[in-house]
């Protein structure tokens, strides 16, 4: 009778275990396992590079010993226009800029992106347009800017005045000319830009910096879309004789020109491709860890609260001995006193499934609020996606088949005496 009485308040455990199951799962998929919203994401490749590279790197982490994640606007250049492997690089980086409308300034931040961005990556847009390539050929000579989805949406009321219409981005005049499409945020996982703006206008984004034309300034990011059909494995083999030209013609503007620099510069060197489905991102493998360590202790949290109901299964379990006695007495089957069991237990799991997903994304907004140290850019989405509900789905249909067959156990040579 205890333990009867006593199933609400283990059933709200359960609830919570569900809950926090499913959302601490969204937020491992969204930053571990899933691919950037654009078109064809299995093409896309993260280009890295092994070897020194003498020069100043300005950018937010990402670079190890062994493979360098970072290259010159030049280098970005001269790849972009003599690999015949990729269908589109693209270029990228992030920054901070000053933005006014109707009077009202913030900071907010920035990506700087090559003209063919947008088409590379398949992203459509959801107002106006995006940007082309065309508007990155002229230095200084392209001010035109795309919003995020997310910031036209939530900081400007979706006001559809903005469109072809001039802002303010550190003073400079720019015209809005499109929104990026719905759920697409960046290149960069991590990261939640609000404008978009040519790489030809970088000097108006960064004016303390303005190393373009500079060989020797490693900030920017690169990825490429392979060709349909052309392997991972074939494309870095075509890439790197392209590759060594390019350093062979960087090394002679280098005063120092010893072997031993050679064969840093040199002899040392490669371009590797890397999977960029999920798209560059340092704090992935960062969190890689600690999401799969959280991960792993909220799945105990679940397994503790499915043997909480399959203990008290058990109990009532004890409690209908002679209901199915009788059932076995006047001729039913096994399958049929198994099928009854398996569909009680299958109706109480999906109940607490059902509530469990109600209140998991409010444990979300905990989780990204405490993430985000309580600020409003944050990567994550407290959204549920199709991936996380099927996760639910099938973690549900599991434990509830594991649970109803202890019960179960009892009733399968049952004394009829």
């Amino acid at each position: 009778h205890r333990d009867l009485h006593s199933f609400p308040t283990r059933r709200s455990s359960d609830l919570v275990g569900i809950g926090a199951n499913t959302a601490i799962f969204s937020l491992l998929h969204q930053s571990l396992l899933r691919s950037l919203p654009v078109q064809n994401p299995q093409q896309l490749v993260e280009l890295r590079f092994a070897g020194t590279h003498p020069g100043r790197t300005t950018s937010q982490g990402g670079d190890t010993p062994e493979a360098h994640a970072y290259f010159s606007y030049p280098v970005y250049r001269d790849l972009r226009d003599r690999c015949a492997a990729f269908k589109g690089l693209i270029a990228f980086a992030s920054a901070s800029v000053g933005f006014t409308w109707k009077n009202q300034s913030e900071l907010i931040p920035a990506e700087i992106v090559s003209g063919n961005y947008f088409t590379v990556l398949g992203v459509k847009p959801a107002v106006g347009r995006v940007l082309m390539p065309g508007d990155d050929t002229v230095k200084d000579g392209n001010p035109v800017a795309v919003l995020s989805q997310r910031y036209w949406a939530g900081h400007l009321g979706a006001d559809p005045e903005i469109l072809n219409k001039t802002v303010n981005v550190n003073g400079t005049p720019f015209t809005v000319v499109g929104v990026a499409g719905e759920g697409f945020s960046s290149a960069v996982w991590g990261t939640t830009p609000d404008v978009f703006v040519p790489m030809s206008m970088k000097h108006e984004v960064t004016p303390d910096w303005n190393d373009l034309e500079d060989r020797r300034s490693q900030w920017l990011n690169i990825i490429g879309r392979l060709k349909p059909g052309e392997s991972r494995v074939a494309a870095e083999a075509s890439v790197n004789p392209t590759w060594y030209s390019i350093r062979s013609a960087e090394l002679k503007e280098l005063k120092d020109q010893t072997p031993h620099v050679r064969e840093a510069f040199l002899g040392k060197t490669r371009l590797m491709l890397f999977d960029g489905a999920k798209g560059f991102s340092p704090l992935r493998t960062e969190m890689q860890t600690p999401m799969l360590v959280i991960m792993g202790m909220v799945l105990l949290v679940l397994t503790m609260a499915c043997v909480n109901t399959a203990g008290l299964l058990l109990v009532r379990a004890a409690a209908r001995v002679p209901e199915f006695g009788m059932r076995y007495a006047l001729g039913a089957s096994r399958t049929r006193v198994l099928s009854q069991l398996l569909l009680e237990g299958l109706l109480l799991g999906f109940m607490g499934a059902l509530l469990g997903v109600a209140i998991a994304p409010r444990i979300l907004d905990v989780l990204t609020f405490w993430i985000s140290n309580g600020g409003s850019q944050t990567p994550f989405s407290t959204s549920l996606d199709g991936t996380v509900l099927a996760f639910t789905l099938c973690a549900t249909l599991l434990v509830s088949i594991v649970f109803s067959l202890a019960p179960a156990a009892q009733f399968w040579k049952p004394d009829l005496l």
